[in-house]
């Protein structure tokens, strides 16, 4: 299908050896960028390999580019109802689940906190519940914000800092820490595998052009060959990652026994000015970066706004286990703003 994203499933193809141990993957979320992108990734991985993997994708609503995805790997995709999570488990034997439902931008996080109750706890219980029976291994795509607002940097696996649970941002981190508390203390129950992937500002194809965050910014913004505005100083920095970097520690982690919780974000930590300046950089003189930052009195700009001014995480225990970014940020913007050409000129 999406031309960038076989570019990538081929590059990533040393990392998929561990796939064929599963009989069956389950991925939810699968409506989402980062779901979305793990469906087609396992899709054509399969095809590569010759596996003939069954995969089937479970979301609440399915979008015109997950239904052609179906049709065009009719023997390896099959789509399911959120309803049905729990019975497609249950008729697998050890499944790989890969957890990617979730809300994901910063609106979400105020506008609809049972939605990450309902995604990160309610349906991470049901998962945990059905693999306590089946066997398996559920990969959560977890985040970095389960380590609060301050930090230690770079950010271990074992570092921790406040977090307010009630504050508008409060709610995403805390429900991922529910969701992977819930794993931890099932799996060691019950003898499964569950690996906890905390994810760091991760973008690629698929992403929503409309959304706040700066990739969906400067992305829809190389496409309309317009000014990249910023609504913040742009002084907050990120550990940027591409979606195909993300799948390759998906692959990495799903030869792992019992329960871990690994960092996965970019090598190095940049600020989104910067991010934005890099954007601008490719081109090729037709967008410039404008900062337009709000009025101190805008109360939905401090409703959306993070806490979190830095964000650089320590990777050694997923590199570890042969692990490693491969796509610079440079390349990540580009790959992802040609992927989105290519679905806007063949969308029905």
């Amino acid at each position: 299908m999406d031309p960038v994203v076989d570019k990538d499933c081929q590059e990533n193809l040393p990392y998929a050896q561990h796939l064929s141990r599963y009989r069956e993957v389950v991925v939810t979320g699968a409506n989402g960028m980062l779901g979305s992108y793990t469906v087609e990734a396992l899709c054509e991985t399969s095809r590569l390999l010759g596996l003939c993997l069954p995969i089937t994708a479970i979301s609440r609503n399915f979008s015109s580019y997950l239904t052609k995805l179906a049709n065009h790997y009719p023997d390896i995709l099959r789509l399911a109802n959120w309803h049905d999570l729990q019975s497609t488990i249950h008729n697998c034997h050890a499944p790989l689940v890969i957890h990617a439902a979730s809300p994901a931008s910063p609106e979400k996080h105020s506008m609809d906190p049972i939605g990450l109750i309902e995604t990160n706890v309610n349906a991470t219980m049901v998962i945990a519940s059905a693999l306590s029976k089946t066997g398996g291994h559920c990969i959560f795509l977890s985040s970095g914000e389960v380590y609060g607002t301050t930090p230690d940097l770079p950010t271990t696996e074992d570092s921790y800092s406040p977090l307010d649970h009630l504050a508008n941002r409060g709610t995403y981190g805390e429900a991922k820490r529910a969701g992977e508390l819930i794993l931890k203390s099932y799996s060691e129950s019950h003898r499964f595998g569950a690996t906890c992937l905390r994810v760091y500002h991760t973008f690629g194809p698929g992403i929503d052009l409309s959304q706040t965050r700066i990739f969906s910014t400067v992305v829809a913004a190389l496409i309309a060959s317009r000014p990249i505005i910023l609504r913040s100083s742009g002084s907050a920095r990120r550990s940027f990652l591409y979606s195909a970097d993300l799948f390759s520690a998906v692959l990495t982690s799903s030869q792992l026994a019992g329960f871990q919780a690994l960092n996965v974000a970019g090598e190095s930590e940049i600020s989104i000015l910067d991010f934005a300046n890099i954007a601008a950089g490719l081109s090729g003189g037709r967008c410039s970066v404008v900062v337009e930052v709000p009025k101190s009195d805008n109360h939905q700009a401090k409703v959306f706004e993070s806490p979190i001014m830095r964000g650089l995480a320590d990777t050694t225990r997923l590199k570890s286990l042969g692990w490693k970014q491969s796509v610079p940020i440079e390349l990540a913007i580009s790959r992802t703003t040609s992927s989105c050409q290519w679905r806007s000129l063949h969308r029905e």
